[in-house]
């Protein structure tokens, strides 16, 4: 089983790779878009699997090596296939949005690295392994990435906003007026 998820993953992945540099010839199909749409459902699949590995992480030396061993191997799977699909389901719904390319592609950019690095986590299957530095360093890595990511995403969904601009928005005399404006 663990085998054929791994190449489930590797080919995910490649595919996610192709779609990155082919996505302007994606042709939004009713497919393609049904999928896109699964994208602000999925995405937060990875981003609690990987926040839970890092959890687990600190407190692994008080839990059986075997046990935590196992736990892991079935978190970093589900966290790249979770991964990787969230990004494929992004390249999808980016085909039928209108959305700024620079934001877009730095989002865009970050979940493809989230992707492989969720999948290289995946080589790290022994106790050993998963105490080495360099498993650590990945799983770091992949928490600044996700960080990141959704950094870009949300402004992608919600708009660049700086905090003075924002407070200025909260202020009861501006709300009523913003109201007022939207009828």
């Amino acid at each position: 089983m663990l085998r054929i998820t791994s190449y489930l993953i590797i080919a995910l992945n490649v595919l996610l790779l192709t779609l990155v540099y082919a996505h302007d010839k994606l042709n939004p199909s009713l497919w393609i878009e049904f999928g896109g749409r699964l994208h602000p459902l999925l995405l937060h699949l990875p981003i609690g699997f990987v926040v839970l590995i890092a959890l687990l992480l600190l407190i692994s030396k008080r839990i059986d090596p075997g046990s935590i061993t196992q736990i892991l191997n079935l978190l970093i799977t589900l966290t790249a296939v979770s991964a990787v699909v969230s990004a494929l389901a992004g390249i999808f719904i980016a085909t039928a949005g209108d959305y700024s390319q620079v934001i877009l592609e730095r989002h865009r950019n970050l979940g493809v690295a989230f992707s492989l690095l969720t999948a290289a986590l995946t080589s790290f299957t022994t106790h050993k392994a998963q105490n080495s530095v360099f498993f650590k360093s990945i799983t770091f890595a992949c928490l600044i990435v996700v960080v990141l990511t959704g950094h870009y995403g949300a402004n992608l969904t919600h708009g660049e906003r700086s905090e003075e601009h924002t407070s200025e928005l909260q202020s009861h005399s501006d709300l009523v007026c913003r109201l007022l404006l939207e009828k």
